[in-house]
């Protein structure tokens, strides 16, 4: 934030000007008025913002994105890395609003308007986040994300009582920006307490917390296993998403240390020393939640610690989530529920096990279950009843053995029922057939194809055929806050997600925060489906035409919605080309590709040619949705198969004719 002129990169230049970073190049290569080089290196120069606003003024190019962009243009433009925290230290909050009590005249008119602007439209934690991807760039928490709010507010619910109030006071040393105390606060907490390694993310938690509850939290800088900046702190209740596989913890200089009350963690074990770091910090009784990796739960350098926890009573219940709730890793978490042992050190004897790590359902339905049978079993651990394949409690005992492995999956699978298994086995074999008919029948049902001689058609992109009232493109999008009361929808409303349409299934998910946030968009029968972001050239893009079952279904951000004109483009041709792999319409990187509209190049054929190509594009969709089936039952068959010889429920076939069969 100094008087030099504010700097900003060829990518910079693409997001103001609407373009790809490929037509900045050009623009470099063929016009010598280009602004030049004011600084960076040959690889990555930088450029004068005024000069390059100038040069795109004279040659007719506005900024065309959106005012979160322009905002993270002119902070990338205006703003010191290094000057971010000490910004965010002369603000405070006042009646729901940022304030800055000092430096604002060394923000220049043009960004403090834009940090007006999306403050207005978008809200204050918009402009905070611009300033954290600023002040993190080049360092190593670049990658630092929010907690999902969906999994911060299921993560506070186990610490509120079976009469729905939540602890008073409730600390997270590993409270990044705040996102667990937010919760927690929602659910009546009125004492929060955070500590963070980096600077930056404490002060967005002080005043994310305070923005969104109206208290104001006593958030601390420091590592807290080093550190810990409340080293006589007691609370009602932990909440904790500590980093994971650390490896540079300080497990030798902590060696002896008193919190280590169950047992010296090794260096491969970061995430038990988080562990005993909250329960160091609870009341007796108090309760602590940790979001783990799964390796905890089995590690052999953990097992005595584990087995520590476990004859302590320090350990309630362990419950599995499925993969990808976290934005930073893949990784399918457990959440670990633990209780300070009350001073008679009186435990339960029982530990509950629930794996939910294999659910398809809305995040919302199985948290639920989980939350219900948690409470359940927290109500009554001795007549509580176990869930076939879900949940089960097993005695202390009966998990202190050579391994002492805590994986939810080895407890609440039920065993399997020999005669139920062949029946079920019988059944899928069935499926499978019938669906294998039908493949090989559609597949003949083609017919032969014939050899077309090339020729060279004109097309046109997705974008060009929008122009000219052909069809519509269509997102579900953000709107400013004075126009949210009249976009407000039911919040229970379907909503068809990019993943539904990935995974070839239904709406899976529901509008929730959409409902008062959004521009929604309704799908309607004949509108055709893109995901905003798919998998590799190889795979094709997962498009679909809208039927009567989508039809009145909210389009989720991550689909793109063509509202082809019935008059001019038949929505399978649209769908056809749309989804060819080598259309060249698709970027990205290896794995991931970004489906872009005004690449996506779409024959001009009149309607009436238009129809074989979308009737051939349509059954090849269905021929390839009867092969998944095929391809799901085949997996299911050849799963039960394996489950019920591998536990002893199946016998091999051992005759002269079974060997047989399975030889052939």
């Amino acid at each position: 934030m100094a008087d030099a002129p504010p700097l900003v990169t060829a990518a910079d230049i693409s997001r103001y000007a609407g373009v790809t970073r490929a037509t900045v190049s050009n623009w470099r290569r063929r016009h010598s008025d280009f602004p030049a080089s004011a600084g960076g290196t040959e690889a990555r120069p930088m450029f004068d913002l005024d000069e390059v606003k100038a040069w795109l003024a004279a040659h007719g190019y506005g900024a065309t994105q959106s005012p979160v962009s322009e905002l993270r243009t002119l902070v990338q433009a205006h703003v010191r890395p290094d000057d971010v925290v000490p910004l965010l230290k002369t603000v405070v909050v006042e009646q729901g609003r940022l304030v800055v009590t000092g430096m604002p005249g060394q923000f220049s008119p043009e960004l403090w308007a834009a940090v007006r602007n999306v403050a207005e439209h978008e809200g204050a934690r918009t402009v905070l986040e611009a300033l954290a991807e600023r002040a993190l760039q080049g360092t190593l928490e670049s990658g630092v994300y929010w907690t999902p709010e969906s999994l911060a507010r299921f993560m506070a619910q186990f610490v509120a009582r079976l009469s729905d109030s939540c602890p008073l006071s409730v600390l997270d040393p590993a409270c990044g920006r705040g996102g667990l105390l937010i919760e927690a606060a929602r659910l009546g907490a009125l004492k929060l307490y955070g500590q963070d390694s980096a600077s930056v993310q404490t002060e967005l938690a002080r005043l994310s917390v305070a923005l969104e509850t109206g208290i104001d939290p006593d958030v601390r800088t420091g590592d807290s296993l080093r550190a810990d900046a409340f080293p006589d702190l007691q609370v009602d209740a932990v909440l904790c998403i500590p980093p994971f596989g650390q490896r540079d913890w300080g497990a030798d200089e902590l060696r002896f240390d008193s919190r280590w009350e169950y047992g010296e963690p090794v260096r491969l074990e970061s995430e038990l020393a988080w562990v005993q770091h909250g329960l160091a910090h609870l009341q007796p009784g108090g309760t602590a939640v940790f979001a783990l990796p799964p390796g905890v739960a089995f590690r052999t350098s953990g097992r005595r610690i584990r087995a520590a926890l476990l004859r302590a009573g320090a350990v309630q219940a362990v419950i599995a989530l499925p993969s990808g709730l976290l934005p930073w890793t893949t990784i399918a978490i457990q959440l670990w529920i633990l209780r300070r042992p009350d001073a008679d050190g009186a435990g339960r004897g029982k530990v509950l096990f629930v794996d939910v790590s294999a659910a398809r359902e809305p995040f919302e339905t199985y948290t639920d279950q989980a939350l219900s049978i948690w409470r359940a079993f927290d109500a009554d651990p001795e007549g509580f009843t176990a869930v076939p394949d879900l949940a089960a409690s097993v005695p202390v005992i009966a998990l202190l053995d050579d391994l002492v492995d805590l994986t939810p999956g080895r407890y609440s699978r039920a065993p399997l029922d020999p005669a139920a298994l062949v029946e079920r086995i019988g059944q899928v074999a069935a499926d499978l057939s019938v669906q294998t008919d039908r493949l090989q029948t559609d597949v003949a049902a083609a017919g032969k194809w014939c050899v077309a001689q090339q020729k060279s058609l004109r097309t046109a992109t997705i974008s060009d055929l929008a122009q000219r009232g052909m069809l519509q493109i269509l997102r579900t999008s953000q709107v400013p806050a004075e126009q949210t009361a009249a976009a407000a929808v039911d919040a229970s409303r379907s909503v068809l997600s990019g993943r539904d349409l990935v995974t070839g299934g239904r709406a899976s998910e529901t509008v929730g925060e959409l409902a008062v946030s959004s521009n929604l968009v309704v799908i309607e029968v004949g509108d055709v489906l893109l995901p905003v972001v798919r998998g590799n050239r190889q795979d094709g893009a997962p498009i679909r035409v809208a039927d009567e079952t989508d039809a009145g279904v909210i389009a989720g951000t991550g689909v793109i919605v063509l509202r082809p004109d019935p008059k001019h483009i038949d929505p399978w041709f649209l769908a056809g080309f749309a989804a060819n792999a080598d259309n060249g319409a698709t970027s990205g990187g290896a794995t991931t590709i970004r489906t872009e509209t005004n690449r996506v190049r779409i024959p001009l054929l009149p309607l009436s040619e238009q129809g074989g190509y979308g009737m051939a594009f349509r059954h090849m969709t269905e021929l390839r949705a009867i092969a998944r089936q095929v391809a799901e039952s085949a997996d299911t068959y050849a799963g039960l198969v394996v489950s019920g010889l591998t536990t002893g429920a199946l016998n091999p076939l051992d005759s002269s004719e079974g060997r047989s069969r399975w030889s052939d």
